[in-house]
């Protein structure tokens, strides 16, 4: 792209000078002076605070329900993560659902001789 917008633009967003009322004054130089001299060459991108071990940083979409229901949660208790709780509940799940698939196989185990004996005695199709 060429001409006066060039550095105003992003890709799919028009220039600002389609937008005459739009104020600039966020824009001024006077914010930015306190940072003109910082030494940007030796930075590096990244999250500024590193994610605790065993944890991965990840993008995910909820429901806004589930999540005013885990913000209410969180607020209920006085204060806390709601990121935590979420991740609780997905433990719990998992632990749930390892503990059933326990107990159905047991429960394959225990009953075959006695699905096999009735099966014999013609008591079971």
């Amino acid at each position: 792209m060429e001409g006066p917008n060039r550095s105003a633009r992003v890709i799919g967003y028009p220039a600002l000078t389609h937008y005459p009322n739009l104020s600039t004054d966020f824009m001024s130089k006077t914010v930015a002076e306190p940072y003109r001299d910082i030494d940007f060459t030796h930075a590096r991108r990244g999250p500024v605070v590193p994610s605790d071990p065993g944890n991965t940083r990840i993008a995910i979409h909820l429901d806004i329900q589930v999540l005013d229901y885990f913000r209410d949660r969180v607020e209920q208790a006085g204060g806390g993560n709601y990121q935590a709780l979420i991740n609780q509940a997905l433990r719990d799940y998992i632990q749930q659902q390892s503990l059933l698939e326990a107990v159905r196989q047991v429960m394959r185990e225990e009953l075959r001789p006695i699905v096999e004996k009735a099966k014999d005695s013609g008591l079971a199709p």
